[in-house]
């Protein structure tokens, strides 16, 4: 019938037992930051800001001087680009320092000077 082909799953009630029931525990929290198990509002955390110079590592290393924030407030963190080549892409923070921003992992394009973003803290995962 047209190259078609269909192929029947018979599975055994021991299927059932081998799905999970409950919820695991763990030693970090499972949820996700800002989600409903979580209950921070994650929107409310964002900061925007604009990047006043890029450091040695052009797709790593910025540079904002109006950012207040004490050292490593947004370590972790999370960075969501607004204009620029990298604009609607987010990249984790390794550390802020002295007005000087490191993430944790390239960006797809090097930042720029001009470039708008919005930070916020994230969570470490640990109660």
């Amino acid at each position: 019938m047209g190259g078609l082909s269909c192929f029947a799953e018979l599975r055994t009630i021991t299927q059932k037992l081998r799905q999970s029931v409950c919820e695991l525990d763990s030693i970090t929290c499972r949820a996700t930051f800002g989600d409903s198990r979580c209950g921070v509002d994650a929107e409310a955390l964002f900061v925007s800001g604009a990047v006043t110079n890029v450091g040695s590592e052009s797709d790593r290393i910025f540079t904002d001087t109006s950012l207040a924030a004490a050292d490593n407030y947004y370590s972790p963190g999370m960075v969501e680009w607004l204009t620029g080549e990298n604009a609607g892409l987010s990249h984790e923070v390794e550390s802020n320092v002295s007005h000087v921003v490191t993430l944790t992992f390239h960006t797809r394009y090097d930042i720029a000077i001009g470039d708008t973003y919005r930070i916020r803290p994230d969570c470490a995962k640990r109660f």
